[in-house]
């Protein structure tokens, strides 16, 4: 029998299996924790950057109740309808058929609301395995109830509705905001809501004690209670720490006459709810995989249940995961497969046609990344599918080897890579090799030959095992394996990036580290390393747009230094958090970002900002607040700077002074240096419901990565000639929109996907015109280009007279000469 472990599980074994590190939890310099929680306690998602959240709204007719549920009152969807559309968001209808149909995916909808009508029998686990990949639920009132018999709420709980124990319905059209939050930033604590509108005024909420008793209590945010009662939660906030699932809001509320009290409530709700992940990945269900992720998979896999672990992994990480079901519009096809940053393929039972072989090589020459995981064909009833595998693969330099296995479990020997850096030794049982030509890398060997390997091809990425076992549910409890799974998929989901991140965040949640969930928020690629080794590696393969240095955990070694030094006097651009510039005080990197050291930080005064007005401080959070107040876990805050070169905007005292910088811009904007670690800033000094280390993260990331554009020359051209266009070439790495003006009147309005726009100029007439393009990043910067157009007349235009008026003078000339003749020859 094949043993089940909790994601849970696999958090602590990792936490306790960690070689220990020098880390500044002591009073020592060169020491930070050894420990953070797998994610911040405070969201990553702002509303300050406009996004289109895509909303299914449950629309479900049948409104009987479902046979697992004791009792609830259920409600149309069309009081939520309305609400939705009038607050903006693109709203489909999802019914029963639906979900059955599998049309509930996360890389479909961002969010899914659920208004007081609870999931029918059949598409209980359809609606958990959306959540489980990732997607959101915002719930309402007796939804409550599904929450709890689903197991959402906990795993204990899966198959029982434990009404008057977890959840009941208390009778208060009145309930009071407990906590600021994203959800409730539109009100204050205490603020009450009126939930009704003279309809129904009972209510579910959850029994707080029960909850507070669970082992993920941790995930609940509290935010809202009935007027005077206690221990009871009528708003919650679910965002699930070591367990894998996406965000969840339960809310109270009459979904007849929709109560006008609670439209800020879901608007906030639904933007904080509204994921957004490193990478969207994608399980082929398309070809009867042998192994599958859940216990209920067994229409679609041969044995269900084998990576449920994998999958919470991933999604813990801030990944979507979903399952690719069969489609009567075909399978797999570029149209599927490009939705997806990565494709998992795992032993297939059925067979790819050509048409699917050909769209998988488009999908990875066109930036697309391939996981596949095979076996050896040594066994009859892995021959088909070793076989199907190595013609799928057949466009690339890897084949899974014939006709050779390796009995029992072995521990394989990694090779340095950026897809397997923090693992050492992996297990893998009963297993094949892999036969490597080209370009193709050996990741894993066993006596010297290859088991796990990896190509970039074309503008993607792929890696290929010779086990499909060394992740499932028993082997990725080792610590190794773990780190291998989690490495291969960050690399894979990397191969269009732009961005370097270094950090040395707690392993394994460098994913969910403030600075990273503040990255995610502008939907941009990025590689993230976190050894020197990899760094240095880094550095060997491309160029970065944008290098990020993320180091409150541990003293940087010299060859980090070095090599940010040479990046930035070239001319990179750097985003560096650091405690630590006095472990190596006369290293050239500092002069080279502007600054020398001058002290610890030894007292515990707030970070004051010391320019108001500089955009960092307003792009896109707006700061309404001059003093940050420290609240967090570092022993060593960080230290004071002293200028030599850049602008000082932040720093330890409370107006600007000599010695006493935090924030530093150097190099004409171009690097962005903290000696006081963001993240050490816990608390909400702004009153915004974000953290004000994510606030700041995001801000700054911003403020890097903010919109820049050429200036083409002015322009000169005769009227009547073609072929004459403006083209710019704007940068950024979060392009948003950009406009046109012609002499002041608005021409073109379009988004902006990056890359250069032109504009065409032949029609213009004679004449001087300005033609001023601005083009906007989805953090609110803009950059405005104005360009002089003269069009000279062309030399026909010229003639004072058109070329017909000129003929018929020149008829009438001739008919006067011949009269004149004839009049001459009759005298």
């Amino acid at each position: 029998m094949k043993r089940i472990v909790s994601l849970f599980a696999i958090t602590i074994l990792v936490c306790t299996m960690v070689a220990p590190m020098v880390s500044n939890q002591s009073i020592s310099k060169n020491k930070q924790i050894t420990e953070i929680s797998a994610r911040p306690d405070n969201p990553f998602i702002s509303s300050q950057i406009e996004r289109d959240v895509r909303v299914a709204l449950y629309s479900e007719l049948n409104s009987t109740k479902p046979s697992y549920i004791s009792i609830a009152d259920q409600a149309n969807y069309s009081a939520m309808y309305t609400v939705l559309q009038n607050l903006g968001f693109s709203i489909t209808l999802v019914d029963n058929d639906d979900i059955l149909n599998h049309e509930l995916q996360p890389s479909a909808y961002d969010v899914f609301v659920i208004p007081d009508v609870l999931p029918r029998e059949n598409t209980v686990n359809l609606v958990k395995e959306y959540w489980l990949g990732g997607g959101s639920i915002l719930s309402v009132d007796s939804v409550i109830g599904y929450l709890v018999y689903s197991g959402i709420i906990s795993d204990t709980y899966v198959g029982d509705e434990l009404y008057d124990d977890v959840w009941t319905y208390i009778s208060q059209p009145l309930h009071v905001i407990d906590e600021l939050h994203p959800v409730t930033q539109s009100y204050a604590v205490n603020d009450q809501i009126n939930t009704t509108s003279g309809g129904g005024i009972s209510w579910g909420a959850f029994n707080t004690t029960v909850l507070n008793a669970l082992l993920n209590h941790a995930d609940f945010t509290y935010l809202g209670s009935p007027l005077s009662t206690v221990d009871w939660v009528s708003i919650l906030a679910m965002d699930p720490l070591n367990r894998g699932g996406g965000r969840v809001v339960q809310i109270p509320g009459d979904m007849e006459i929709f109560p006008g009290d609670m439209t800020e409530l879901v608007e906030d709700s639904i933007n904080w709810l509204c994921p957004r992940p490193k990478a969207r990945i994608a399980f082929d269900y398309t070809h009867q995989p042998r192994l599958g992720i859940d216990d209920w998979d067994d229409e679609f896999t041969t044995f269900p249940g084998f990576y449920e672990p994998l999958r919470d992994t991933l999604v813990a990480l801030d990944y979507t995961v979903e399952k690719l079901y069969p489609s009567s519009s075909g399978n797999l096809t570029l149209n599927r497969l490009e939705v997806f940053d990565l494709i998992i393929e795992i032993c297939p039972d059925l067979n790819y046609t050509a048409s699917e072989r050909t769209a998988v090589e488009d999908y990875v020459n066109d930036g697309g990344s391939l996981w596949v995981l095979g076996e050896s064909n040594i066994f009859s009833s892995f021959i088909i599918p070793h076989d199907q595998l190595n013609q799928l693969l057949s466009f690339t330099d890897i084949q899974i080897a014939s006709d050779i296995d390796v009995s029992g479990t072995h521990q394989v020997n990694i090779t340095p890579h950026l897809a397997t850096e923090n693992a050492v030794t992996v297990e893998f049982a009963t297993f094949g090799y892999l036969n490597l030509t080209g370009t193709a890398e050996p990741l894993a060997t066993l006596n010297g030959s290859a088991v796990y390997a990896a190509q970039e091809i074309g503008n993607g990425r792929i890696i290929v095992g010779a086990d499909m076992n060394w992740v499932d549910d028993v082997r990725l409890t080792t610590v190794n394996n773990i780190h291998l799974a989690i490495e291969s998929v960050g690399w894979l989901t990397a191969a269009d990036a732009n961005i370097l991140v270094f950090t040395n965040y707690a392993v394994p949640n460098y994913y969910t580290s403030y600075c990273v969930r503040a990255i995610n928020e502008f939907g941009v690629s990025f590689e993230l390393v976190t050894t020197s080794g990899a760094y240095n590696l880094s550095f060997q393969q491309q160029d970065w747009d944008l290098v990020i240095v993320e180091a409150p955990n541990f003293s940087l070694p010299e060859s980090i230094l070095n090599l940010t030094n040479d990046y930035v006097i070239n001319g990179g651009h750097l985003l560096m958090s650091y405690y630590n510039v006095d472990s190596a005080p006369e290293h050239p990197l500092w002069e080279t970002l502007g600054f020398a050291y001058a002290n610890d930080i030894l007292s515990s005064d707030p970070l004051y900002i010391w320019d108001e007005s500089h955009p960092i401080f307003n792009k896109p959070f707006e700061f309404e607040t001059t003093t940050f107040d420290e609240l967090g876990f570092f022993a060593d805050k960080g230290d004071l700077l002293h200028v030599i070169d850049g602008v000082a905007i932040a720093g330890h005292s409370a107006s600007q002074q000599e010695n006493e910088t935090t924030l530093l811009i150097g190099n004409n904007g171009r690097t962005l240096y903290n000696s006081y670690l963001q993240d050490y800033l816990q608390g909400d000094a702004d009153d915004s419901g974000y953290t004000d280390a994510y606030e700041i993260w995001v801000n700054q990331l911003a403020y890097l990565m903010r919109i820049h554009i050429d200036s083409p020359s002015d322009v000169e051209f005769t009227s009547g000639e073609t072929g004459n266009s403006l083209i710019w070439n704007p940068t950024g790495n979060s392009p948003g929109t950009y406009s046109i003006t012609l002499n002041g009147s608005s021409t073109v309005d379009e988004i902006w996907n990056g890359g250069q726009v032109e504009f065409n100029l032949d029609s213009l007439e004679v004449g001087t015109h300005i033609v001023e393009i601005t083009v906007f990043d989805i953090a609110g910067y803009e950059a405005t280009d104005s360009v002089i157009v003269v069009v000279n007349p062309s030399p026909t235009s010229e003639f004072p007279i058109d070329l017909n008026t000129l003929l018929i003078i020149i008829a009438i000339l001739g008919v006067v000469i011949i009269i004149a003749i004839i009049a001459k020859k009759r005298k």
